[in-house]
């Protein structure tokens, strides 16, 4: 019998490197990363329809959560297929982050609005209250300086549209203390999905066996 060392080197040995990177990637990464890569235009309809079904969590939170999981798997592989990484990146931030940050906002708000009223009453809620909406408006700002250096990064393999997109989710995110701001920031989601749907090829995916 082989010792257990060598067998599992031997295993390890006839593997393709792809396939042995998504063996040793983190488990929830797993559902963005599979073995094999995705074609540009499958991608691409990922993203979409992603972020459509984001714009359309207000109907249902389900939606939201599946058009994130789409949209994020969407968005790792056209940074694959372009070799930016900072694509993927810059995606998970501007959603995943963002809407991590303004779930902790909201817990610690309401932890300071309760404390508030015990210690300071009314002063107190207000004070919670408006620090906040101070943090929550740093998260939305965070949220636009990650999109504007999304929409930057794929204006190269796009249209002129890309730097408008980028422009209209910094001056939203700068803005969104007023409506105007968040009229500008759904605008800036219409242009996205445009930028998505028009990204043109350039190479296709190295290192993989077989596309989708």
């Amino acid at each position: 019998m082989k010792p257990l060392a060598q067998s599992n080197l031997e295993l390890y040995t006839s593997i393709s490197p792809r396939t042995a990177a998504y063996i040793w990637t983190p488990y929830p990464y797993r559902l963005l990363r599979w073995p094999l890569a995705l074609k540009l235009d499958t991608a691409k309809i990922l993203a979409v329809a992603g972020l459509i079904l984001s714009m359309l969590s207000f109907i249902h939170a389900t939606l939201g959560l599946v058009g994130l999981v789409l949209y994020l798997a969407g968005m790792y592989h056209i940074g694959q297929h372009y070799n930016k990484r900072e694509v993927f990146r810059y995606a998970l931030v501007s959603t995943v982050g963002f809407t991590a940050a303004l779930i902790a906002i909201a817990l610690l708000v309401g932890l300071g609005a309760l404390l508030g009223t015990l210690a300071a009453g009314p002063m107190g809620v207000g004070a919670s209250i408006a620090a906040g909406l101070a943090l929550a408006y740093i998260a939305i700002l965070l949220m636009g300086k990650y999109k504007r250096d999304l929409m930057r990064t794929l204006a190269p393999h796009s249209s002129s549209i890309a730097e408008w997109a980028a422009r209209l989710y910094w001056y939203g995110a700068i803005l969104a203390i007023l409506l105007v701001g968040l009229a500008l920031l759904l605008i800036a989601q219409v242009l996205e999905a445009i930028v998505l749907a028009t990204l043109r090829p350039t190479r296709t995916p190295a290192g993989s066996s077989g596309t989708l």
